[in-house]
């Protein structure tokens, strides 16, 4: 009989999910089982990705969608550890909702924020580097 994709997607996808959101931890050959599971859906999805074995909707979890809250958060740790291990079971959009909250917590200082370096034509390198020389790291990895 031929190799089945969508039972073993069918099969193994809910139960990887299932270990990935709640993930104890506790029991040590479970625990080893499980993340073999998740390597052959990562494996597997790597392979769909040069060549469709399925359509797009047949890595998707239903239990991923509806905690689509939680996973754009990105604060729990399950949510984490979800999206590190299989983030192809959540939808692409909620993938980028959750990277675009993301980033906007992260979002760079604005203009109104930018640290000032004045120079002199005559000395625009000595004043360049002695004034960035005394800026703090935090005002480096802003806007200058």
């Amino acid at each position: 009989q031929p190799f089945m994709l969508r039972k073993v997607l069918q099969m193994y996808k809910p139960a990887a999910f299932a270990w990935c959101w709640s993930s104890s931890g506790k029991d040590a050959v479970r625990d080893e089982l499980f993340a073999w599971v998740v390597t052959l859906l990562r494996d597997l999805h790597a392979r769909h990705c040069r060549r469709p074995l399925c359509k797009p909707s047949g890595w998707l979890v239903d239990e991923a969608q509806d905690a689509h809250a939680e996973i754009a958060q990105r604060h729990s740790q399950r949510s984490k550890r979800l999206m590190a291990r299989m983030p192809f079971c959540v939808s692409f959009r909620h993938r980028a909702d959750a990277f675009s909250l993301h980033s906007s917590d992260n979002a760079r200082p604005s203009a109104a924020e930018a640290t000032r370096v004045r120079v002199r034509r005559c000395r625009i390198l000595d004043d360049g580097l002695a004034q960035v020389a005394a800026l703090t790291p935090l005002q480096l990895q802003g806007r200058l």
